[in-house]
């Protein structure tokens, strides 16, 4: 239960101050901005990444934060990002690499490395989960996804 906010008088100083302390820490547990200005939406200035459609699959795919190219699987994919199954823990925020393939009944296969972020991250079971998010959109994973079976 969140706790109610009565209003204070002026001559109540100290509890108006504890008050707007008390809407900024709900706010921040919220996720919102504070200082948002009154009628704009935090959301206006995130991007949807909803709003493209995910395609399930299993692609085998290699992703890089820094130097070391490492294995992971892609269990959905769409043109905004991925959702990657694992072997450890990523930090939100943090930039990463991924390297798709995917392999085409006439011998080449298509390629694509998208320059992503990490959205969100989980452990779940014995391998970590990872949304990742790509700013920027990229024909060849356009094409890599229009081949998912």
């Amino acid at each position: 239960m969140e706790p109610r906010l009565t209003p204070t008088t002026g001559t109540d100083n100290a509890a108006a101050s504890r008050g707007l302390r008390v809407v900024q820490a709900l706010a921040i547990v919220r996720g919102v901005d504070p200082h948002t200005p009154v009628g704009e939406s935090p959301a206006q200035a995130r991007p949807n990444r909803r709003l493209t459609a995910r395609r399930a699959c299993h692609l085998h795919v290699l992703y890089a934060s820094v130097q070391d190219w490492r294995p992971a699987t892609a269990m959905d994919l769409s043109i905004r990002g991925c959702r990657l199954r694992l072997g450890e823990a990523l930090a939100n925020g943090m930039a990463l690499t991924v390297q798709f393939e995917r392999d085409r009944a006439g011998g080449d296969a298509l390629r694509a490395t998208v320059v992503g972020v990490v959205a969100w991250n989980r452990l779940e079971g014995l391998s970590y989960q990872a949304g990742i998010h790509f700013p920027q959109d990229s024909l060849e994973l356009a094409r890599i996804i229009d081949h998912l079976d």
